[in-house]
Parts: C-alpha cells; structure tokens; sequence
C-alpha cells in the first residue's frame, strides 16, 4: 500500500514537524508528462490520487490500531 521512509533515508522528510510526503507524479523532463502534469486535467488527477491514497493508509491504519510495522520496508 505504500512505503515508510524515514528522514535517514529522505532528508526532507526530516525537515517538517508535521507527517510528510513526498510524491513523485512525474518528470517534466518528459515532454507528454510535461504537458499532462501541466494541464488542468492532469493537476486534478494526481491531486485526486493522493488523496485518495491519503484516505486509504489513514484507514489502514486506524483499522491496524495505528501499528504502521508492515510499512517499514
């Protein structure tokens, strides 16, 4: 479902004092991807996704009694 990365591993992730993501949609180094990331459209979709991704870990955590062991890879 997703993958814990800590701020070792991530320094950004140890820059916030609040929980962190760090997503990668794309490289605009792409000329397709370039144009989609820069659309409308495109904008709405990945912001969709997260959240919903968001959503989901929430859910499995609350449901896992906050135990987030299984996403420490």
């Amino acid at each position: 479902m997703g993958v814990f990365i800590d701020e070792k591993s991530n320094p950004i992730a140890g820059l916030s004092k609040t929980p962190t993501i760090l997503v990668e949609t794309g490289f605009i180094t792409n000329k397709d991807e370039e144009i989609y990331l820069n659309s409308e459209n495109g904008q709405e979709q990945v912001a969709d996704n997260v959240f919903s991704a968001i959503k989901r870990y929430k859910t499995a955590i609350e449901g896992n009694n906050g135990n987030t062991s299984q996403y420490n890879q």
